[in-house]
This record gives C-alpha cells, sequence and structure tokens, in this order.
C-alpha cells in the first residue's frame, strides 16, 4: 500500500500540469473563436498534443530509469523501494504510454495472472493501471477530428 500511495502522490502532480494545460488550451480556443480566428483555434489543440507527448514521454522515461529512487525520494522505506520499485516504474512509464495511446490489452486478472499467464503481482498491477486509464486521448483525438 505505501508503494500505491507514495506511487500515485507523484502522478498527481503530473495529473496537475496535464489539467493546467488543458484549461489553458480551453481558454486560447475559446479567445480564437471569440476572435473569430477558428484556425487559431484549430492549431492550439495541436500544439497542447505535442507539447504534452513530448513531456509525457520525458516523465515515463525519467519515470522507468529512476523509479526506485523518486520512491525514496518520497519517504519510502528500503523495503518500500525494494519491493515496489518495479510498481512505480511500470506507472511514471505508464504515462507515455497513456499519453501517445498505446493502450495494452487488459488481462481480467493482471495480479493473480489470467489463465495463460504467470501471476504478475504489484508488476501486473502495474500494468493494468495505465491500461485502464489511457482511453481519453484516443476519444480528444475523435473529437478534434469530428469533420460532421
Amino acid at each position: 500500500m505505501a508503494t500505491v500511495a507514495l506511487t500515485e502522490s507523484m502522478l498527481i502532480i503530473v495529473y496537475a500540469f496535464a489539467m493546467g494545460l488543458a484549461i489553458g488550451v480551453g481558454a486560447i480556443v475559446a479567445r480564437r473563436i471569440g476572435e473569430r480566428d477558428p484556425e487559431g483555434a484549430a492549431r492550439a489543440p495541436v500544439q497542447a498534443i505535442v507539447l504534452g507527448v513530448g513531456l509525457a514521454v520525458v516523465v515515463g522515461v525519467i519515470g522507468v530509469a529512476f523509479g526506485g529512487r523518486l520512491l525514496g525520494a518520497m519517504g519510502g522505506s528500503a523495503a518500500v523501494v525494494a519491493l515496489g520499485s518495479r510498481f512505480t516504474r511500470v506507472m511514471l512509464g505508464g504515462i507515455a504510454f497513456r499519453a501517445c495511446d498505446f493502450r495494452l490489452p487488459k488481462a481480467p486478472r493482471p495480479m493473480n495472472g489470467p489463465v495463460p499467464a504467470p501471476p504478475a503481482g504489484t508488476r501486473g498491477s502495474g500494468w493494468a493501471s495505465p491500461s485502464g486509464r489511457g482511453g481519453h486521448c484516443r476519444v480528444a483525438y475523435e473529437l478534434a477530428h469530428d469533420r460532421q
């Protein structure tokens, strides 16, 4: 539980930046629409997606490379770091997958192992969480490209 709490605390910071970016883009789009500049309004979300994916890749690479160290820096004990660093690396690395919409097929029971695969424990939980949270980028893309 300590691993999940510390990892989610790191993710909340990332989510806060993402929400701030989304709110800012919404304001820019509203301003451009108010100025009767639909082309400018269409460019802002594209730039935000590029920025968001770039930042997600950076956070993902740092998370995979330094997941254990980040757990320790957040106050995790040596036991928490030893047992949970894989979970943290997968969750932070999964940010890049979510941003790029590379959703992994969800196993019905990733921690205990579905029938053809061995149990994966916290690592399985780490893979299931990003895959389950990944659909928002695809929905935003589809809405942005709706040509009705």
